[in-house]
């Protein structure tokens, strides 16, 4: 049976397609590869003097972090 990928955040796993609705009830989303998946990394928010910004617990989404894109290997 053929390998697929399953991505949820950072998370990247590899499993047989077999178990692909296990994971799609998890929240996973099937990528072809792992060289398909965004090439950004959730990096801490600073605010404009360069401190660590504070989560707000009021709100569903997570103010401490932001998508930055990932530097190119050389």
């Amino acid at each position: 049976m053929a390998q697929l990928w399953y991505k949820k955040g950072e998370a990247l796993l590899e499993a047989s397609a077999k178990k692909r609705k296990f994971y799609e009830e998890l929240g996973f989303e099937v990528i072809d590869s792992p060289k398909a998946a965004p090439k950004e990394e959730k990096v801490r928010a600073r605010n404009e003097k360069g401190h660590f910004k504070a989560d707000d617990p009021k709100t569903p989404e997570n103010e401490a972090f932001v998508s930055k894109k990932k530097p190119k290997k050389k």
